[in-house]
């Protein structure tokens, strides 16, 4: 589970992968999704969980205009996987 910062053909990027979320409505998805692109957010997996919404996050891409946005981003996502991240066992 992690966010990775990576620079592609000089354009800043941040990575998400093997993220579980939880949110427990519609509006906390959206908040969730909000930082990613249509394409990219499309490639969400939402799962309805009893009355949760998890939401998995993996292989999808933040693009970033320049270096203050990828700060702004990343400290932005860093918020939203402390309030909304799932905790799950590792698997042996």
């Amino acid at each position: 589970m992690g966010i990775l910062f990576k620079t592609y053909k000089g354009k800043h990027q941040l990575h998400l992968y093997k993220e579980v979320w939880k949110a427990e409505n519609k509006r906390q998805l959206e908040e969730i999704l909000s930082p990613f692109s249509k394409t990219e957010a499309a490639k969400a997996k939402v799962v309805p969980e009893g009355k949760y919404i998890l939401i998995e996050l993996n292989a999808m891409i933040i693009d970033c205009k320049n270096t203050l946005d990828l700060k702004q981003k990343f400290a932005y996502l860093v918020d939203l996987k402390a309030k909304y991240q799932q905790m799950q066992e590792a698997k042996k």
